[in-house]
């Protein structure tokens, strides 16, 4: 069953791009399928309305119920292509992953809705006889399914190597484009590849029923073996996933058979078997990943944008006072509900500050709180409220911090993976190995001094008291999120969202920052497990269950997954919170809640990736605008205009020096043996053909590649400090395809990078002493003629007008060398004359330019000295004059051969003059 899984998960990621959450339970769902056209001749149907099924006269054959079966998977997967991941091709992987959640509760809920929540065990279908060798009894009905796997991942990966819509398939998703002016249809191949994967661990599954029995609840235990068999094929291989999910199965049947003997250790808990998953998905994402992306992986994510402005605190006193309102107006069960809903909220919270600030998409924010709600019953219970929840978050806080700790070498849905992957191992390691001591899962109610804050007393349930002192916890994380979002640390955190690379170049730690965030996020989770503990009086490990999470994350996103509105949003539609109990009292939900729940979130990945406090902005400003009072913009930025960049002192040393530096790409060397020396005050050319290598020695001197020799800056080594640590010597740069933080304002871009990241930057953004100093700010965006778009959004201006932004960013902190990569490209003849002069001004201060470019005029006119580069050697160096007479560099540009007449002299004049 986990070769199926894993090679099916891989057969759709390779057609599509999409890592298909619901895989095992659209599989789980053919299979139900097949064992009640067996037990009744009933062909179910994966709807709600009438007919919901489809009589065919009788219990029907295994062939029959396996074509019908097997078959419904297959249409589930292909109508999941075409209905929800066709429309979501351009979207974020946060919405794809989310419309993938939403796909697997949905599905999970209509499985128990369809077929009920009790176990079946189906006929036997191979044969089961037993076979004898070597004094070893062995079942052959798991031979058999061993060789019917085997056969079944061989013709798929046959399918793939030898066949020409296989082929099309691997190229579907990096050459969408080229392979649809290639005559293919993109949507057909895409639409295959989910019908094969989804088809395939189904009939696994529906083979090997006889042995394992069908039970709603596998769902959870195949999503996470078959993700890992996924990971270890790389995401690439049937062969090896189907392999991997062999070894892992017959790894996890043999540790449930050693757990049995007496020589097993009682002190390895009993859900090991269960957390041998997370082990593989953690040890191969650490040993593939990188702390960066790689050149040339560009961030097309586009998640909602982030609204940087701090709640009032008279709305916030307001919002207090209608809930104290509401803790006297209504009734236990009411309250009962405004209660969940409010925790709900705060671990709603979470998800803006790790999914909406800094874009870490996490499956596993229910475990963080469980591990609070275990900690509250076992260390702190009996201290006085809040210090009793406080110190359960802390906890919760170092293993949301372990948690995030592979999100420093991996990102989108990998992360999503583990975090999943990792949310079951808590919950069948940590949490029903604490929940088995017996008398230990009791929690006794907050008190605060002489005050009772228990949520029951006696025969009084949802006490008034419990639920405003959780209304009074949720306020001050409404309060410290708010303020986050709006201050430096939710300034740097959005940097790190839109581009990490670009991050690390302006001196941002991105490693610090996003631990900073899981610290943040499992803190605010911790909070609320410990809070659910109270109202519930006791601990279990199904109610911080690996479903429980996949809630979390459901209704945070349909609230909006990047405002503090939508976290309150979501926690009022939460399962049996406040919403949910007012129209429970209309219309009696039921199990259907949950299958609402998933369509919901799919149709808002789709449709509204917003949110509803989104949908609710958009429709307000609508409104405003039909009636002619359009929402009141905010205050336009004034900067001084009487500032100037600072003078660097200039000495005799140089402000970079490069000895005998190269860089090897696997056999291709890139750059070789390049040495250069730049002197403070001057504009240092780096010319060459595409493909010279000017970029990767960029990349090196910056630390975003590796490479040999040595780098000094300002006469200090830099060759042992990782990029971020070299923006803080006095290396700064731009990037060539300008690489802007588009989820900021040009204002922002800049003052990111003038703002190193100190500790004590949360305290002082909660009190609002985070106020920047925009002098130097200012000066470096009047220098390059910017000012003026100080409040636009960086994506809504020009691609000259980024390229100067990035300039501008790179001289926002006090800066000895500027590495300008391709400043030019996207301006006209006057703009790139002005940029020159720009940049002449700059090196007027003492800074240290190297401009490449392939704007020669531009090079000629304004640098001192120039270095050319042809596959990655120095062929020439000199002045600019020097340079446009030499016949190598001619040769390089425009192909001619030093041996030419005197035409040479003629094209040298023609390339270098424009």
């Amino acid at each position: 069953m986990y070769a199926g899984l894993g090679a099916g998960l891989v057969t759709v990621y390779k057609g599509s791009g999409v890592v298909n959450f619901a895989q095992a339970a659209m599989a789980l769902w053919g299979a139900f399928v097949f064992h009640e056209l067996t037990a009744t001749g009933r062909f179910i149907l994966p709807v709600l309305v009438i007919p919901d099924s489809i009589d065919l006269g009788g219990p029907q054959s295994v062939p029959v119920a396996l074509v019908l079966g097997v078959g419904s998977s297959a249409l589930l997967g292909v109508l999941a292509h075409v209905l929800v991941f066709r429309p979501l091709r351009e979207a974020s992987i946060v919405a794809r992953i989310t419309a993938a959640v939403g796909l697997l509760t949905l599905l999970s809920a209509l499985i128990v809705r369809r077929f009920g929540d009790g176990g079946r065990r189906p006929d036997e279908i191979l044969p089961s006889d037993t076979l004898h060798f070597a004094g070893i009894s062995v079942p052959q009905d798991r031979l058999w399914l061993l060789v019917v796997a085997v056969l079944l991942v061989a013709a798929v990966a046959a399918f793939f190597r030898y066949t020409l819509t296989g082929l099309a398939a691997r190229a579907n998703v990096d050459g969408a484009v080229s392979l649809t002016l290639s005559g293919w249809s993109v949507d057909r191949v895409a639409a295959l590849t989910w019908g094969v994967g989804s088809a395939l661990p189904c009939l696994l599954i529906c083979l090997a029923a006889p042995m394992t029995g069908l039970d709603p609840t596998n769902v959870i235990l195949l999503v996470a073996p078959g993700l890992a068999a996924m990971l270890v094929g790389r995401m690439s291989s049937v062969v090896v996933a189907a392999a991997a999910g062999i070894a892992l199965g017959v790894l996890e049947s043999l540790i449930t058979y050693w757990q049995l003997q007496s020589w097993w250790p009682e002190f390895i808990p009993a859900g090991l078997t269960e957390s041998l998953p997370f082990l593989v998905v953690v040890t191969m994402l650490m040993v593939s990943g990188r702390g960066l992306p790689g050149r040339g992986a560009l961030n097309t994510d586009r998640l909602p944008a982030v609204l940087r402005r701090a709640l009032r605190l008279w709305w916030i006193l307001v919002g207090v006072l209608v809930g104290v309102l509401l803790t006297m107006l209504f009734g236990p069960e009411t309250r009962n509900g405004l209660v969940i809903s409010m925790i709900f909220a705060i671990v709603a919270l979470s998800f803006v500050v790790l999914v909406g600030l800094v874009g870490q998409v996490s499956l596993g924010q229910a475990g963080v709180a469980g591990i609070a709600a275990f900690t509250l019953v076992r260390l702190t219970d009996g201290l006085p409220f809040p210090l009793s929840i406080i110190l359960a978050a802390g906890v919760a806080t170092v293993a949301g911090v372990i948690v995030g700790l592979p999100a420093l070498r991996i990102r989108g849905a990998q992360l999503a993976i583990i975090t999943l992957v990792g949310a079951i191992a808590v919950e069948k390691l940590i949490l029903q190995h604490v929940q088995a001591e017996p008398g230990r899962a009791a929690v006794s109610g907050p008190h605060l001094g002489p005050l009772d804050l228990s949520m029951q007393s006696g025969s009084d349930y949802a006490r008034p008291a419990f639920l405003i002192a959780v209304l009074l916890v949720l306020t001050a994380c409404v309060w410290l999120v708010s303020r986050v979002i709006a201050g430096r640390s939710g300034r740097r955190l959005l940097a790190v969202r839109s581009n990490e690379r670009a991050a690390a170049s302006i001196g941002i730690d991105v490693a610090r920052a996003k631990l900073w965030a899981f610290a943040l996020s499992a803190f605010l989770a911790g909070l609320g497990g410990a809070l659910l503990a109270y109202s519930r009086g006791t601990v279990s490990a199904s109610g911080f269950g690996f479903f429980q999470g996949l809630n979390y994350l459901l209704y945070a996103f349909l609230g909006g997954i990047t405002s503090v509105g939508g976290a309150l949003v979501g926690g009022f539609f939460a399962p049996h919170g406040f919403g949910y109990v007012l129209i429970n009292r209309v219309i009696d939900m039921g199990s259907v809640y949950d299958i609402i729940g998933g369509i919901a979130l799919v149709l808002a990945s789709i449709f509204q990736p917003k949110g509803a406090i989104g949908a609710m902005r958009d429709q307000i400003d609508w409104v405003r605008g039909r009636i002619g009072r359009p929402r009141r913009a905010d205050a336009p930025v004034v900067l001084p205009t009487d500032t100037e960049l600072p003078m660097r002192e200039v000495g005799d040393r140089p402000a970079l020096e490069v000895t005998e530096l190269s860089v090897h790409y696997g056999g291709v060397r890139a750059v070789e043996k390049v040495n250069l020396t730049v002197r403070p005050g001057t504009i240092h050319g780096l010319i060459g053909p595409n493909g010279a290598g000017k970029t990767s020695l960029l990349d090196a001197i910056t630390g975003f590649t590796p490479y040999d020799g040595s780098v000094w800056v300002d006469g200090r080594p830099v060759d042992d400090l990782p990029a971020h640590r070299r923006h803080h010597e006095g290396v700064s740069r731009t990037w060539q395809a300008g690489d802007i933080f588009t989820d900021l304002t040009v204002l922002d871009n800049v003052l990111v990078a003038a703002e190193p990241g100190r500790w004590g930057d949360l305290y002082r953004d909660v009190v609002g002493k985070s106020a920047s100093d925009v002098r130097r700010v200012a000066a470096a965006l009047n220098l390059l003629g910017i000012a003026d778009l100080a409040d636009r959004s960086a994506s809504e201006i020009s691609t000259g007008q980024l390229k100067l932004v990035g300039v501008a960013r790179a001289l926002a902190s006090s800066t000895a060398v500027l590495l300008a990569d391709e400043p030019a490209a996207g301006l006209d003849t006057d703009e790139s004359r002005i940029l020159g002069e720009r940049l002449r001004a700059i090196a007027d201060t003492g800074v240290a330019v190297v401009l490449i470019e392939h704007d020669l005029p531009l090079v000629m006119s304004i640098c001192d000295e120039i270095t050319v580069l042809d596959f990655g050697r120095v062929i020439a160096h000199g002045t600019p004059q020097e340079i446009s007479a030499d016949p190598a560099v001619l040769a390089a540009y425009v192909g001619s051969s030093p041996s030419d007449d005197g035409k040479s002299a003629d094209r040298t004049t023609a390339t270098f003059a424009g």
